[in-house]
């Protein structure tokens, strides 16, 4: 029995040192990619985590909120797309990976006017060492509205699929309790995705 033991605890010590090298080659693949891309991670590798996470038991379970990802109408596609194919040739194959497609997609919409209002109105307190400064915000909103275009929008890649997006307009709601109206709409939508 001791010889099994210390049998399986060199197996155990051998997966470990391999899965230290394969965490450790990732982490130079993806070190190598940042330094390529102008100190940014290319999307197939944010792909990548997000996918994980998403099947991950925690979100599959208890569901996921996705805030800022994706941004594109093609980060959509290769997030959700489906990447499998079907046991049956004759099974029609799903245009989407439906274990980790949304049931419910929630869009925040405000014109350009207000979210510049809203940012330049924010204390320096909250705005210092963040991406929120008033210059940053602009680009970054004007490299938003640029990849978004009408018929390219990650908002259409749903819409196309028949999860229909719900949209809020903030500007609207000038309410103190915005985020419990979100709350209600979203407990609204999902027991009709339930039923």
């Amino acid at each position: 029995q001791e010889k099994q033991a210390a049998r399986a605890e060199a197996e155990d010590g051998e997966e470990d040192d391999e899965s230290a090298q394969q965490a450790q080659e990732t982490l130079d693949l993806l070190n190598e990619s940042k330094q390529e891309n102008n100190d940014r991670y290319e999307d197939q590798y944010i792909i990548q985590f997000f996918t994980e996470k998403l099947l991950s038991m925690p979100c599959q379970n208890q569901g996921f909120v996705l805030d800022g990802f994706p941004k594109t109408y093609s980060q959509a596609k290769e997030l959700f797309g489906n990447k499998e194919e079907p046991e049956d040739e004759d099974a029609p194959r799903l245009e989407y990976d439906s274990k980790i497609m949304p049931e419910v997609v929630i869009s925040l919409d405000a014109e350009d006017e207000f979210l510049k209002k809203r940012i330049m109105n924010l204390p320096e307190s909250v705005v210092a060492g963040t991406h929120n400064t008033e210059d940053l915000f602009l680009k970054r909103l004007a490299e938003f509205r640029a990849v978004n275009t009408d018929d390219q929008t990650v908002l259409n890649y749903f819409d196309e699929l028949e999860v229909h997006p719900d949209h809020i307009d903030i500007a609207a709601d000038t309410s103190s309790n915005m985020s419990q109206v979100c709350l209600m709409r979203y407990w609204r939508l999902l027991s009709i995705v339930k039923t």
